[in-house]
């Protein structure tokens, strides 16, 4: 992976209104940052270990009180009528997962047609321990020249916790191992640090040189639900 840096600093894209909110839950919560904002007009915040329901609202809590605009995917169904308007305007990102769509492509599309998007992937796919991460979200960054932040939750601190910035090369192999030894620490500080999944991937996951031709392409919608 090429580690890079913005030229441009963070800045807030929430109203003030919610950004105050989320310091004032973040202070009597004792959350706190750790390291810099990314100032990419877009960017994928690959979040690992993911072991818990608490992570997600803790993030959600810490993106309020960044001011940060954060973006997730959902099935297309639920942005659909006026429950979808909704999810649509807090940063929803629809996809449809069936078979005759690939939906590394569908992401490629959503990023490419904004201007900015702040990602936000767990590469478990799940709550529970597993033996591979899913490399979907790898793909997303790579064809879409896209990059990639990583992010970890320390519940011992009480820090978000800002890591490097890379560009995917599409050299899968060479590239998870930089990121699995930024990674490799922090299940230690992880809500049930048992359940963090293993930092692997599949022999399939390596094949996908271009969208549409790797077996975990539907995978990278798991990894964000």
């Amino acid at each position: 992976m090429t580690l890079i840096t913005s030229d441009k600093k963070f800045v807030p894209a929430l109203p003030r209104p919610i950004i105050w909110l989320g310091k004032f839950l973040s202070r009597i919560t004792g959350w706190g940052r750790q390291g810099d904002m990314p100032g990419f007009d877009k960017w994928l915040a690959v979040e690992y270990p993911h072991t818990s329901n608490w992570d997600g609202l803790l993030f959600l809590r810490f993106a309020a009180a960044e001011g940060m605009r954060s973006n997730w995917i959902i099935k297309d169904q639920w942005t659909k009528g006026w429950i979808g308007k909704f999810f649509l305007a807090v940063g929803a990102i629809g996809i449809d997962r069936t078979s005759s769509h690939d939906t590394v492509q569908q992401m490629v599309d959503a990023i490419n047609k904004r201007d900015r998007v702040a990602l936000v992937i767990t590469p478990e796919g799940t709550r529970k321990h597993t033996s591979h991460l899913k490399a979907g979200f790898y793909w997303i960054a790579y064809h879409s020249k896209t990059p990639m932040v990583l992010v970890s939750a320390d519940y011992r601190t009480k820090k978000i916790i800002m890591g490097p910035a890379y560009m995917a090369t599409g050299d899968i192999e060479a590239d998870m191992a930089i990121m699995f030894e930024w990674f490799k620490d922090k299940p230690a500080g992880a809500k049930y640090p048992e359940q963090a999944g293993n930092l692997f991937i599949r022999r399939s996951a390596k094949a996908g040189l271009s969208a549409g031709k790797h077996d975990d392409s539907a995978e990278a919608v798991e990894s964000a639900e």
